[in-house]
């Protein structure tokens, strides 16, 4: 009977090797793409947002003139290149939006706003971020006592926040912290479970070639593995609107929280999707309820459609991201709401 068991346990584990030794060599996860090396080199792993800007890291950009250079300062925030301030007035937080994916600094939304204003500006948007990680990044940065916290709130987000895996070509989940509906109406915060950890030591041993390179091949494919099963069972959940709303809602509440407590203003700067035909407005439900909780919710849909129908671009061309005149709307609508 036990001889069975071994030879029967024995099988499994030489088939579970074979089979990621195959995957391995088939799909060439042990060489490096291009794309894995660029993640590299401006990310870096983090326990509790998944990810964030490597220190010291520059990002050349496509803009709508030509390329654009971002500086990452010591904090692992995009900085103007005059290194990291220990204040500011305005911090903003967000995504790739808010970041200023394609513009130079002095024209992101914040950037122009914070000028038109008189005041300072730390701008602590990472692309890929949701309002999950946004709001934790804008904890962890409390200290730059802010007066005025401003997030970018990308539509996006209301996918985001309950999508626990970076949207990217990666064959494994690049984690992200995100809201779960677990146990109860009532959503609930999970930090990555380190699987991004696993990636990293595979990315360390891929640089070494050789065996080691073959050795985190299997690595990755055990991780893909895992990926493709985390996403079944999460897809056999169903995440409806009203739950995405319930958790854009949270994050609404918990920064406007964490701006009290840093005795700050909140301003959440709804960001719609302007690819589409009809520019969408921010949910009613979410409009109604941050204006019962004493939320300052800037809808930009309105004067994006105008813009649109102007024949003014919104998007900066072979990219997507907002164009200069877009964040200078932003802006625009910032400082009005402050004064």
């Amino acid at each position: 009977m036990w001889k069975t068991i071994f030879i029967t346990v024995a099988a499994a584990i030489f088939g579970i090797l074979g089979f990621l030794a195959y995957d391995a060599v088939a799909h060439g996860y042990h060489r490096r793409g291009a794309g894995q090396a660029e993640f590299d080199a401006l990310y870096v792993r983090d326990a509790e947002l998944g990810f964030t800007l490597r220190p010291g890291a520059s990002l050349v950009m496509r803009g709508e003139r030509g390329e654009v250079t971002a500086q990452i300062g010591r904090l692992g925030t995009r900085v103007a290149g005059r290194g990291d301030q220990a204040v500011a007035d305005v911090v903003v937080v967000g995504c790739s939006q808010t970041f200023g994916q394609g513009v130079a600094y002095d024209e992101i939304f914040a950037s122009v706003a914070a000028k038109d204003l008189g005041w300072t500006v730390a701008n602590l948007a990472v692309a890929g971020f949701g309002g999950v990680g946004a709001h934790l990044m804008l904890r962890r940065h409390l200290g730059l006592k802010p007066k005025l916290i401003v997030y970018g709130f990308w539509f996006d987000h209301l996918n985001r926040n309950v999508l626990g895996c970076l949207e990217s070509g990666s064959p494994v989940c690049i984690e992200r912290p995100y809201l779960a509906f677990e146990r109860g109406p009532d959503p609930i915060l999970r930090l990555p479970s380190g699987e991004g950890g696993g990636l990293a030591f595979a990315a360390s041993w891929m640089n070494k070639g050789g065996l080691y390179a073959f050795a985190a091949g299997m690595v990755v494919s055990a991780l893909k593995i895992k990926y493709a099963m985390d996403r079944a069972w999460l897809g056999s959940r169903e995440i409806g609107e009203s739950q995405r709303l319930d958790a854009a809602r949270t994050v609404l509440k918990e920064m406007n929280d964490t701006a009290k407590i840093a005795g700050a203003k909140l301003i959440v700067v709804f960001i719609p999707n302007y690819f589409a035909e009809e520019v969408p407005a921010v949910p009613a439900v979410l409009s109604t309820w941050a204006v019962s909780a004493g939320i300052t919710l800037i809808n930009m849909a309105p004067v994006f459609a105008r813009m649109k129908a102007a024949g003014i671009p919104l998007a900066i061309p072979n990219d997507g991201h907002m164009t200069v005149a877009a964040h200078r709307a932003i802006a625009d609508e910032i400082v009005k709401s402050v004064r």
